[in-house]
Order: C-alpha cells, then structure tokens, then sequence
C-alpha cells in the first residue's frame, strides 16, 4: 500500500487558541499622499507585517490583525497637527470629530476577543469614517472636483 502524499492530504486547521491574538496598531496614513512619506512607508509597512504574520500564526491557531487608527484626538495629535488640518479632519468624519483614545482602545478589545477569532490577517480602520464621508462628498458634488 502506498502512503498518502501529505499533498493530498485534506488540511488540518489547528484549534484557535483562545486568549492568544497579536494586535498592531498603525496608521490610516498608509493610504494617503501628500503626507510624511516616511510616516506612510512605516505603516503601509506594518500592514503587510501584519498580514504575512496571521499566515504564519494561522497554523498555531493564533489571530494577527492590524488596527489603522485615523486622526486620534491626543495631546500629541494637537502638537504635531496643525490647527488648519484639524480642523479639516473634524468636518470631514462622519461624526464631526476625530477618533478618541478609548474609541481606538475599544477596537482593540473588540479584535482581540475570542468572539471576533474568525477574523485574522485584517486591516481594521478606526478613522471616523474619514474615507467614507469623502467618497459621498465627491460623488454628491459638495467638493468642486473638476470634472473628468
């Protein structure tokens, strides 16, 4: 009798280990231009560690995800953003303002708890629907963007 090749073989998922998930948090800015370059270099960067590290844990029954936070309103966020940009950010969310410190923490929570295990290998955006809100913007016509 020959053996089985382990090609063919049908794969065996290893059971999620509760309790064990890997969380990165980076940043909506990978997304943009116009920004710190580096800025947007590291975190793009960091989404794809992200992603080829949930390969990798997979088989351990481990869960990786990444969190891209939007414009957190932290005191560093008011020293390094100026207050034009702010102010944009603010109008342009869906909610009128910028993603808080506890919101971000909450994304955190909520992706680490064995009741989001299926979820491995995401990009999450916590960003106020910063993106969202410009998309209808654009489509509506409330921005003047010249016609193609």
């Amino acid at each position: 009798m020959t053996p089985t090749p382990p090609w063919s073989r049908p794969l065996e998922r290893p059971p999620r280990r509760e309790g064990i998930d890997i969380v990165y948090i980076s940043s909506t800015a990978a997304d943009l231009v116009g920004g710190s370059i580096a800025h947007a270099t590291a975190k793009a960067a960091l989404n794809v560690f992200g992603r080829n590290v949930a390969g990798f844990a997979a088989r351990y029954g481990v869960t990786v995800n990444v969190i891209a936070a939007g414009v957190v309103d932290t005191e560093a966020t008011a020293v390094a953003v100026n207050e034009e940009s702010l102010r944009y950010f603010k109008e342009h969310t869906t909610f009128s303002r910028l993603v808080t410190p506890e919101e971000l923490a909450d994304a955190v929570r909520m992706v680490a708890n064995d009741a989001f295990g299926a979820a491995t290998g995401q990009i999450i955006r916590v960003n106020g629907g910063l993106d969202v809100l410009g998309q209808q913007l654009s489509i509506s016509g409330r921005w003047n963007l010249p016609d193609a």
